[in-house]
């Protein structure tokens, strides 16, 4: 991730100690993630963090969580007229159909976010950017 980015969970408790997450909050963050709730401060590795969720989640969720690259890809087709020199009676005019695949969109997420790529409701509020 680069610059600053802060999300804030709402807690479903009547007690509302929402939980803000921070990274890259300064310059020597580094992998690492600052969690806030109330007035105490936490900061903790990503790479811990993701394997608490990894290791919480359901078959479905960690399936969701798995880096993928999905490509859009679009075909052209076109028809190329050749005027043949051997093989071929002399002056004899070919067709040769031709098909190409050009990469238009591509998108590398977790496999979750793919599909919602376009449309992404966040259960948090993101600060800064």
């Amino acid at each position: 991730m680069e610059g600053h980015e802060k999300a804030i969970y709402r807690d479903l408790s009547s007690r509302h100690n929402d939980l803000s997450m921070e990274v890259n909050w300064n310059t020597e963050s580094g992998d690492t993630v600052r969690l806030t709730i109330g007035d105490k401060l936490a900061v903790i590795k990503y790479e811990d963090l993701f394997s608490f969720v990894f290791l919480n989640g359901s078959v479905e969720q960690k399936a969701d969580m798995l880096p993928t690259t999905q490509t859009v890809v679009t075909k052209f087709k076109k028809i190329h007229i050749v005027e043949a020199k051997k093989n071929i009676t002399k002056g004899e005019k070919i067709k040769v159909r031709c098909e190409i695949d050009v990469p238009t969109t591509v998108v590398q997420a977790l496999k979750g976010d793919v599909a919602k790529f376009t449309t992404i409701s966040k259960p948090f509020i993101t600060v800064g950017g």
